[in-house]
């Protein structure tokens, strides 16, 4: 069942993402036109030695393409920490799919996948499907925010023993801001929820952005993830904050 739901929502969202590529036939006519490819590439790495030793790396990639009505986004990020005493105590992988067919410059339909494996967490991995409308309420040259809602799926796969998986039916909501203090410097908070009979799944994702170049930039990020109804021996919310280096193709 799991294998299933896996490749079925992979399935969807590589033939949505590959979509436009193949719509698109026509030749290319002007020979500086703007690439509708676009992503970009960030990666830290922290290491401590003495008293205590550690090594923390994390990173992240994003890609996306941009076909007149349509824009498809992936996005991975992962997170990898280990002492020299207790061994690895993080190890944290998020790969999300999310395609939007614009009815105009405000509005379109959303789809959108994500799968989580988190080895110290409560479940062995997530994956949540959802689809619905999605808003862009504001945009400026400073500031731009969009919400979006719909119905959605959840499977979760458990580590505790006794309880092999369970799935349900979710409402998700979901809100990015970003505010530009300066052409250099800018502000993104993203927030998720995804809400179901079992639990609510709650996720913050705050970053201050500095631009060094034209495609080179520093940011500090802080990541809050909140979930109830988790068992009594696992922390319902886990942050994580983090500097990178940011490279924006193309």
């Amino acid at each position: 069942m799991k294998r299933l739901i896996l490749c079925a929502s992979a399935i969807i969202v590589l033939f949505l993402f590959c979509l436009p590529v193949f719509a698109d036939t026509g030749p290319e006519t002007v020979d500086n036109a703007k690439s509708p490819w676009f992503g970009d590439v960030e990666a830290g790495y922290q290491m401590t030695t003495g008293n205590t030793e550690t090594r923390s790396l994390n990173g992240q990639m994003s890609i996306g393409y941009d076909s007149g009505d349509w824009h498809h986004e992936a996005g991975f990020r992962t997170v990898y920490s280990h002492e020299k005493e207790d061994g690895t105590t993080t190890q944290r992988f998020l790969a999300t799919g999310k395609t939007k067919y614009g009815f105009n410059e405000n509005d379109s339909l959303y789809g959108l996948s994500i799968y989580e494996n988190d080895r110290f967490s409560a479940y062995d991995y997530r994956v949540t499907l959802s689809t619905g409308y999605h808003r862009q309420i504001l945009f400026t040259d400073r500031l731009e925010w969009s919400a979006e809602i719909g119905p959605g799926y959840r499977y979760s796969n458990y580590r505790e023993d006794g309880i092999s998986s369970d799935d349900e039916a979710i409402a998700h909501v979901g809100t990015v801001f970003l505010y530009r203090f300066t052409q250099r410097t800018s502000f993104r908070e993203e927030i998720s929820v995804d809400a179901g009979d079992e639990n609510t799944a709650i996720r913050s994702v705050s970053s201050l952005r500095i631009s060094l170049s034209e495609q080179l930039s520093l940011r500090l990020t802080h990541i809050i993830r909140h979930v109830t109804g988790v068992p009594d021996d696992t922390k319902k919310t886990d942050t994580e904050t983090f500097f990178s280096l940011g490279y924006v193709f193309p």
